[in-house]
This record gives C-alpha cells, sequence and structure tokens, in this order.
C-alpha cells in the first residue's frame, strides 16, 4: 500500500508538473533540430531563476539502494554522493537525467558536507561524496595548472578559476591532476565568487570564480613537411593545418613552444579560411584545416548540448551564439567537434570563433 501510495503520489506530481510546463515554462531539454526555443532557465536552490544552464550543472545518471534505508546518487561524471536517509522522500521524485546543482550544507550540526539540489522540481537533499569521478569520464575535471602566488588554476578544457582569497585551499595539499567537481556557492556574504570548487581528492573545497582569458590560444605541438611538399602544423588537439606554402619559411622560422591563435580569413580572393598567428610575435600565416581533434585527446572539444541560439561543450562552458551567424548554426549537431579561435576583424560582442571542425564552419559567439 505505501508503494502503491508513493507511485499515486508521484503520477500526480509529474501531472501538476507537466500542466505547469504547458502553460508557463519553456521546455527543459532541446534538441539539435528545435528552431524555436530559446536558451532556458532553470530553477536555484533558492527558488531564483538562471538565465542560462550553469556551468555547475550536472546529471542525475542513477539512484542506487545501497542498503537498509539508505541510497546513492551517481552523477554523469561517476562520483558517487551518500544521501541522507531523512530526504528519501524527497528522491521519490527524483528521475535520471535530472538537472543537479551542489552546493555547500547551511544545516547546522549536519554530518553532511553538502546539499544536491534537483532544479527541476526544486527539492534539495544532504549528501556527502564517497567516490570521486572516474578518471577516464569524459565529464571530469582536473588540475591542469596552478598558480600559487595568484590563487589560481585551470582545469582540463582550459578554463581559468580565482580562488577567494578568504580560504585559499592552494595550500592545503591541492596538486596537479587533483580531480574536481564543480559547484555553485549559496555563501550570499562571498557572492563575487559563485563557483564551489570541489576537490575529490583532497576532501575539501573554495568558493571561486572563472575568468576568461582575453583570448583564445593553442599549443603548437609539430611542424613538418609532409610528401606532397605541404607544410602542416599540428596543436594540442591533434587537429593538422595545412600553411600555405609562399608561407611555409615564415612559419618555419617560428619558435618551438609557440603559442598561437586562429582567426577567420577575410580575403576573398584567398583559397585559405584562416590565420594562424603567432601570439608573441603578431606574425600571421594562411591555413586551411585539414582533419580536427583528434578523438582521444583530453584536449578536444565536442558539443554536449545544443539550444537555438546557444550550446554548450564537452569542458561545460556554455556560449551564446551571434544572431548573425544562425542560419549556420542551425545545421549544427551534437556530437560535432570545435576548436576555438578569435574574431580578430569584427567589431562584435562576440570575440570569440567556434570553428565546427565536423561541418567545416565556423560561427562567432561569447562565453557566458
Amino acid at each position: 500500500m505505501k508503494d502503491y501510495l508513493a507511485a499515486a503520489n508521484k503520477k500526480t506530481f509529474f501531472f501538476l508538473a507537466t500542466l505547469l510546463l504547458v502553460f508557463s515554462a519553456t521546455p527543459l531539454f532541446l534538441t539539435a533540430d528545435d528552431s524555436t526555443q530559446e536558451l532556458p532557465s532553470y530553477v536555484s536552490y533558492d527558488g531564483e531563476l538562471y538565465d542560462s544552464l550553469p556551468l555547475y550543472s550536472h546529471l542525475l545518471q542513477s539512484i542506487n539502494h545501497s542498503g537498509q534505508n539508505s541510497y546513492t546518487l551517481t552523477l554523469e561524471d561517476g562520483s558517487v554522493w551518500e544521501a541522507n536517509p531523512n530526504n528519501n522522500d524527497d528522491l521519490t521524485y527524483w528521475e535520471n537525467d535530472d538537472i543537479l546543482l551542489i552546493t555547500q550544507c547551511g544545516t547546522y550540526f549536519s554530518n553532511y558536507n553538502y546539499f544536491i539540489i534537483n532544479t527541476q522540481n526544486g527539492t534539495k537533499i544532504e549528501a556527502n561524496l564517497l567516490t570521486g569521478p572516474l578518471k577516464e569520464n569524459v565529464y571530469s575535471c582536473k588540475i591542469l595548472y596552478i598558480n600559487r602566488s595568484e590563487g589560481r588554476i585551470m582545469l582540463s578544457g582550459y578554463s581559468a578559476w580565482e580562488l577567494s582569497s578568504h580560504e585559499n585551499s592552494l595550500g592545503k595539499g591541492w596538486r596537479d591532476g587533483d580531480t574536481i567537481i564543480i559547484g555553485s556557492n549559496n555563501d550570499k556574504t562571498s557572492s563575487s565568487y559563485p563557483t564551489l570548487l570541489i576537490n575529490a581528492n583532497r576532501d575539501s573545497s573554495t568558493k571561486a570564480k572563472q575568468f576568461f582569458p582575453p583570448k583564445q590560444v593553442h599549443v603548437q605541438t609539430s611542424r613538418s613537411i609532409n610528401d606532397s611538399n605541404q607544410y602542416i602544423l599540428e596543436i594540442e588537439d591533434g587537429s593538422l593545418w595545412e600553411i600555405n606554402p609562399n608561407e611555409g619559411l615564415k612559419m618555419a622560422s617560428w619558435s618551438e613552444d609557440l603559442t598561437i591563435e586562429i582567426s577567420q580569413n577575410q580575403n576573398a580572393q584567398s583559397i585559405y579560411n584562416f590565420f594562424i598567428i603567432d601570439d608573441a610575435t603578431g606574425d600571421q600565416v594562411e591555413a586551411n584545416l585539414i582533419s580536427g581533434p583528434k578523438d582521444d585527446s583530453p584536449h578536444a572539444r565536442h558539443i554536449t548540448r545544443l539550444f537555438k541560439d546557444g550550446l554548450v561543450l564537452n569542458d561545460k562552458s556554455l556560449w551564446q551564439i551571434s544572431s548573425l551567424d544562425s542560419k549556420i548554426f542551425s545545421k549544427w549537431h551534437v556530437r560535432d567537434a570545435v576548436i576555438l579561435g578569435n574574431d580578430r576583424q569584427g567589431d562584435l560582442e562576440e570575440r570569440v570563433l567556434l570553428i565546427n571542425t565536423t561541418k567545416n564552419n565556423f560561427v562567432r559567439a561569447k562565453q557566458l
């Protein structure tokens, strides 16, 4: 009888929720072929609405019974969380693929360190992290570089973060290679740091804010001349670029540990679509993309979610597309590979190029 009532209550809840969505809200999930829906809003832990999908959202993969009255949650990155048994009634309404937020637990004298909030029905549970994300999982974030003097770190996917000076965790044993789970900071006294970075290896967390480098850069990993006398440049994601042979000697003079930019070539008379630019000197050569990023490269980016006017990449970065490029963008799909470049020739607010190597075209965008 108890199971029957729980099921009935659940059906009633979803019936009412469906009516609410039909009459008053934008649908939460969008497909690659949807041409009418905007970037959606999601309910936060305090009932406020986000204007766009938060960078620090997670997907519920499964709820598992762990013995007696206990349950664990597995998220998209493979991390496993122990739920407070006192919150089991709330879990009744949770479904696989629900969008979740993780934040600090604000309950006094609680044995649990975090709240996990279901953004689609507004319920929350107390939880502790049992095991960190799986190393081989594409959604796992790792620390690539630590700048201890400035209190900054860079994560896989090249997202850069500044840590709160009040609780700089870099002196608490954080190391390159540590796995990070991105959550939301609900401490209103430090709202300038809206993100919570949870170190799964050190069982600690810190407040942080993302900062965006002024331009998108790449690292040259090799240069060569193939059997067809083509000048080839490879960058860190494994993509290969053919250089205009008339400019091959210029490229050959560049340093080995080169940092480069990629920008569009607006010369209508040229057969080359892009410029590759020496970030140190500003020297540039014309280039075409030969092959996209390698699938097994940790630096490769691809689309994981699409909206009418935006997308999410596998590093969880959210991008809004210029309305001038909406026709091109309408043909993009989930799993398309993307390389980031810079719009050096335009006056638009969207200063980043998203180069779709699957479709062999690009759009202008800004990161949200």
